[in-house]
Order: structure tokens, then C-alpha cells, then sequence
């Protein structure tokens, strides 16, 4: 049978899901609620790393520069340099 997990890490629709080898957590989400979050290992809690007022559409994490970018309904980037963390 398949392996399923509810990670229960957001408020509302779950727009972009990606893997990423981050310090912050391997699995990045954002979603409707206006959240981006990072979760470690399944059973950790999941660590926000942008909460806007506005949902968040999309975002790209770039390990050659060390940043990941978030798109949002706020009609602003928000970007965060993944370096410091």
C-alpha cells in the first residue's frame, strides 16, 4: 500500500511543494495562508519562514546562490538569504 503523511503544516490550500537540502528542513511548502514553511523530519514541528497577509503562490530556492525566493498576492518578492541561517 502507499506510505501517506498529513503534515498538517498549513491553514489553507497547498499551492508549491519542493525538496531542498537546507539547514531550515528538506521540505519547503507555501500556501493560501500566506506561509512558507520548512519542516526538518517527519514528527518535527514545521519552522514559518515567511507569513504574509496575502496567500503565497510560488517559490524558488537556489543553492548556487544561496537564496530562495517567494512570490506572493502582496504583489512583493520576498527573499531570503539562506546563507545566515
Amino acid at each position: 500500500p502507499p506510505c501517506a503523511s498529513d503534515l498538517g503544516a498549513h491553514g489553507g490550500d497547498v499551492w508549491c511543494v519542493a525538496y531542498a537540502q537546507l539547514a531550515l528542513g528538506d521540505l519547503l511548502s507555501c500556501s493560501s495562508d500566506g506561509t512558507l514553511v520548512a519542516r526538518a523530519e517527519e514528527g518535527t514541528a514545521s519552522q514559518v519562514l515567511v507569513a504574509l497577509e496575502q496567500p503565497i503562490n510560488s517559490f524558488h530556492v537556489s543553492p548556487l546562490h544561496g537564496g530562495l525566493a517567494a512570490a506572493s498576492d502582496a504583489e512583493v518578492l520576498t527573499f531570503i538569504d539562506l546563507r545566515a541561517t
